[in-house]
C-alpha cells in the first residue's frame, strides 16, 4: 500500500484549529501548573535557602566633621569607608559586650551595615536579621554605640543620632506578582507548543479527506453523509469482497 510521509502530508489548518479550540482546556492547565511550579521554586531559592524572611531597621545619624589646620571639613568619610569601619574591632567588640554574648562577633558583624547615601553628612545604620525583635535590639544597641566612634576619630567632632529604629520592615526579595506572571506565560507559551506539537505528530485521522491524502483510498463516509449511499455504489460496483474498519466517532 502506498503512503506519503508526514512530513509531505499538507496540514489541515481549519481542522488544526478546531482540534486545538476543542484541547483549550489544557493551555489552563499548563499556565497553572508554571505558576505553581514557578512559585514554589522561587520560595525555596529567595526564602528557604536564606533561612526566612529578613527584616530590616534604619537609624540615621547626622555627621559633624572635624577640621584641619586650614580650616577645610574632614569629611572624606564614604559609602565604601563606612561600609569597612562599621565592621572594625571596635564595633565588634562593643556589640559583643552590648549583646552579652548572644551572638558570635562575625554574626553580629554580618549582621549590621553602615552607609552613606547622598549628603555625606548623614551616616545611615542598618541592622538585618531573620528576626525582627532581633533586628530591633541591634539596632538600640548600635544606636548607643556609634556615637561614641566620634571619641576614636580626630575627624570625626561628633555622631549625633536623629532618627531611631522604631520598626523592623520586612526586605525580604520574594516578588509574587512578577513570579505568578512569569510563570503563567511561561506555562502558556510551553503549553501552546506542546499542544501544536502533540496535534501535528497525532497519527489518528479524522475525516475522510485525510484518510485519502495519507494512503490513496478512497473513503465512503459515515451512514449519515449524504455521499455514502453514492460512494458505496460507485466504488464497491462488481466487488465480491469488502473490508471493514471500524472507527471511533470523535465528539
Amino acid at each position: 500500500m502506498w503512503e506519503v510521509s508526514y512530513s509531505q502530508e499538507p496540514v489541515d489548518y481549519r481542522l488544526l484549529r478546531l482540534r486545538f479550540v476543542r484541547k483549550i482546556w489544557v493551555l489552563f492547565l499548563t499556565t497553572i501548573l508554571g505558576i505553581v511550579l514557578t512559585l514554589g521554586l522561587y520560595y525555596v531559592v529567595r526564602i528557604v535557602s536564606a533561612g526566612g524572611r529578613s527584616y530590616q531597621t534604619k537609624s540615621v545619624f547626622y555627621l559633624t566633621y572635624g577640621k584641619n589646620s586650614k580650616g577645610d571639613a574632614l569629611d572624606y568619610y564614604n559609602y565604601f569607608t563606612w561600609d569597612e569601619v562599621i565592621h572594625t574591632d571596635f564595633f565588634r567588640k562593643a556589640l559583643g559586650e552590648k549583646m552579652k554574648g548572644a551572638y558570635s562577633a562575625d554574626q553580629l558583624s554580618g549582621f549590621v551595615s553602615a552607609s552613606i547615601e547622598s549628603d555625606v553628612r548623614y551616616l545611615y545604620l542598618r541592622c538585618t536579621t531573620l528576626d525582627p525583635a532581633l533586628s530591633l535590639e541591634l539596632a538600640a544597641a548600635m544606636e548607643e554605640i556609634v556615637p561614641t566612634f566620634a571619641r576614636e576619630r580626630e575627624e570625626l567632632e561628633e555622631i549625633a543620632l536623629v532618627q531611631k529604629a522604631t520598626t523592623a520592615k520586612d526586605v525580604s526579595q520574594f516578588f509574587v506578582l512578577r513570579a505568578v506572571l512569569f510563570g503563567g506565560i511561561m506555562g502558556l507559551v510551553f503549553g501552546t507548543l506542546g499542544l501544536l506539537g502533540w496535534l501535528l505528530l497525532e497519527g489518528a485521522i479524522y475525516l475522510p479527506k485525510t484518510l485519502e491524502q495519507r494512503f490513496h483510498l478512497p473513503c465512503l463516509g459515515e451512514e449519515s453523509m449524504e455521499e455514502f449511499l453514492p460512494n458505496c455504489a460507485t466504488y464497491l460496483a462488481g466487488s465480491k469482497k469488502v473490508g471493514v474498519i471500524v472507527v471511533e466517532s470523535w465528539k
